[in-house]
């Protein structure tokens, strides 16, 4: 008895999880469906990435490469440094690991040309990330 009470709780958690997780994205899609083609509809693109990286990674990818798109536009660094560490992302959790080494690749060509506050630690973080899929960690 202990077992299903248990079992049951943990599904009514997971459902109710999931069902917050359904009205955040209703609600991302209807702000970005009212948006300009600006750095918030880039923020909006990437916040909606980070909802479908868990259970649906086509719509994740669709996202992420819009924002890409839309950074690379409007010449928005911020944006196309969270596009390459997206597409790394979620190429590694595809196990692709190539294609998540030249997204990597790139983050530093982008931090470089930024002399932001992006420049160094972002740089670093992120390219530790590539290495890592690099040497096999």
């Amino acid at each position: 008895m202990k077992k299903l009470l248990t079992g049951l709780f943990m599904l009514l958690c997971f459902l109710n999880s999931y069902g917050q997780d359904l009205q955040k994205i209703d609600s991302l899609k209807r702000l970005l469906n009212k948006s300009k083609e600006d750095t918030s509809k880039v923020k909006l693109l990437f916040a909606l990435t980070l909802e479908y990286e868990d259970h649906d990674m086509k719509k994740a990818m669709t996202y992420a490469k819009e924002g890409g798109r839309l950074s690379n536009k409007l010449n928005y660094t911020a944006g196309k440094l969270k596009y390459n560490k997206r597409m790394m992302y979620l190429f590694a959790t595809l196990t692709q690991h190539d294609s998540a080494i030249v997204y990597g690749k790139q983050i530093p060509q982008n931090c470089y040309r930024d002399e932001g506050y992006f420049k160094h630690g972002y740089c670093i973080h992120y390219f530790g990330g590539t290495l890592q899929f690099q040497i096999g960690l």
